[in-house]
């Protein structure tokens, strides 16, 4: 599944539409002590470590690797 992403420099976060369909935003901070993300030469990004909703009802739990959602 393709994701789309909005990445911002200023802010220092990676912001995405929770990918099972529940309509949240996802906002994960990028830098020391957060995610890592890679921009890949297609535009594309990973994120590392994965991202876990556990807060929200859906309770999803994910990768996102070449802009694209690797379920755990």
């Amino acid at each position: 599944m393709k994701i789309d992403t909005y990445v911002s420099k200023t802010y220092k976060c990676v912001q995405h539409l929770c990918p099972c369909g529940c309509g949240n935003k996802i906002i994960t901070p990028i830098g020391k002590n957060a995610w890592n993300i890679e921009v890949h030469d297609d535009g594309t990004i990973s994120l590392s470590p994965s991202v876990g909703n556990f807060y929200l009802p859906c309770r999803s739990h994910y990768y996102i690797k070449h802009g694209k959602i690797k379920l755990c």
